[in-house]
């Protein structure tokens, strides 16, 4: 008789992370693993219909289950997810729109008294290169489709994976760039 083996099958293992909970939201909205990548996967589809690879979409929210999904599923559709401080005003706001070269913003409507859809709109105001701003609350907005496009596979953007911007001199926010390995 062979002795039983205490580490699973790869498949067994795979099939029992997918039903663990990988996200827990404040709200208490809770996903699992498996549906953590449902999720993504489906975001990632509806912004690669709406972006190149490459392009850069702004976050600019608090730490939401919202933000978590946005970090993975721009990563998957190949695009570069940028940060943005939800306490930014409208200068900051700008200046990261602007210096990132972003296409796209997600944000939340406020949080902790910050007028966030009055400071977006005041910081587009003159910014064509920004095709939409999303509610990240808002799923419908949030999932969209632009229409069927050519499947493709996603990867690493050609370019930075994570432009961010923090905190500099008083009112005056500093770039750090974080390249993809080679």
């Amino acid at each position: 008789r062979r002795p039983r083996s205490s580490t699973p099958k790869p498949s067994a293992a795979a099939s029992d992370v997918y039903k663990r909970q990988g996200l827990d939201g404040a709200t208490g909205r809770q996903w699992t693993y498996g549906e953590l990548l449902a999720d993504a996967t489906r975001l990632a589809e509806a912004l690669a219909s709406r972006y190149a690879p490459g392009e850069r979409v702004v976050v600019w929210a608090p730490n939401i289950p919202e933000w978590v999904l946005m970090e993975y599923a721009t990563a998957l559709a190949g695009l570069v997810l940028v940060t943005a401080n939800p306490a930014y005003q409208t200068s900051e706001l700008r200046y990261v729109l602007e210096q990132s070269g972003a296409s796209g913003l997600f944000m939340v409507p406020s949080h902790r008294g910050n007028p966030m859809a009055e400071i977006a709109a005041a910081a587009l105001d003159g910014l064509p290169a920004v095709r939409e701003c999303v509610d990240l609350r808002d799923t419908t907005a949030l999932f969209r489709c632009a229409g069927p496009g050519p499947p493709r596979p996603g990867g690493p953007a050609p370019g930075p994976a994570a432009p961010a911007v923090t905190a500099g001199a008083p009112g005056v926010a500093k770039r750090a760039v974080v390249w993809p390995p080679r």
